[in-house]
């Protein structure tokens, strides 16, 4: 399973290898390494499960340390980024900020298990033709920060809650559809940026719990169940939006492509 970590647990690499840079976590056996940087400029990037460094063999087991590892330069040429199975903690916002980033190769997204930062089942990184597994629950902090190509998304039914900047700055997304079992959306941060944004779908017939200033600076037509449209309209911070009955041919489809299993990364 994979565990995910907010803060900075490292602070210098101890070496680097083909344009990758890493931090000794252990020198016991099994020895084992953190990837800590991502300079290179492939557009296919590879992360290998083992390392040799001053003639010992390391597993490379976790990525990240708070915030994105990649370089400014290697940021706008990865197109798609292989993780072995030997990860098993992948920090939040380590893969983040890469505007080309695609799916290529069943690379589709990254999701956690429980542990004290998030709750289970959180998916913490997709990119731009992510398929949302239906076994997530959570969308992380700023999983799709940056997906500049980023054009529709549909948030499958199961999720209950959206995080603080999970598709901030993804200027391109004209719509999203957001599933019944939505409940929390208490981050204000969560679609800042985006510029683009003409609609959204709650599917939710109970008003989801939203933060002041969700749309700030934005102005979409939020369509809702017809049934619940006065309710939307009465509800705390929601008096602002333009607020309409969801039209029936975008009634909910239940029906979902799954490319990844809970609690794995897949490459």
């Amino acid at each position: 399973s994979v565990s995910t970590f907010a803060y900075d647990f490292v602070f210098a690499n101890d070496f680097h290898i083909d344009g990758f840079g890493y931090r000794i976590i252990s020198n016991n056996e099994p020895r084992a390494v953190g990837l800590m940087e991502i300079a290179d400029c492939t557009e296919d990037v590879v992360i290998p499960a083992t390392v040799t460094y001053n003639g010992l063999q390391y597993i490379v087991s976790t990525v990240g340390r708070g915030g994105s590892i990649i370089t400014n330069d290697a940021r706008i040429t990865i197109k798609s980024i292989f993780i072995p199975k030997t990860i098993q903690v992948v920090n939040m916002r380590a893969l983040s900020d890469c505007p080309y980033l695609d799916s290529r190769n069943d690379c589709n997204a990254i999701v956690t298990s429980k542990d004290w930062v998030s709750s289970a089942n959180t998916l913490i990184a997709g990119c731009q033709t992510t398929t949302i597994p239906n076994s997530v629950t959570e969308i992380g902090d700023y999983a799709f920060y940056r997906c500049d190509s980023l054009k529709h998304m549909t948030v499958p039914n199961g999720v209950t809650t959206i995080n603080n900047g999970a598709f901030s700055e993804c200027s391109s997304l004209s719509s999203i559809k957001l599933p019944e079992s939505l409940t929390n959306l208490s981050q204000q941060w969560i679609f800042d940026g985006c510029t683009s944004l003409k609609e959204v779908f709650f599917f939710a017939k109970t008003p989801p719990y939203i933060a002041y200033g969700m749309f700030r600076g934005l102005n979409p037509t939020i369509f809702v169940p017809k049934e619940s449209l006065d309710a939307y309209k009465k509800a705390l911070y929601w008096q602002d939006f333009d607020i309409q009955a969801i039209p029936y041919k975008s009634q909910w489809c239940d029906t979902w492509n799954i490319l990844v299993e809970t609690g794995s990364v897949h490459p």
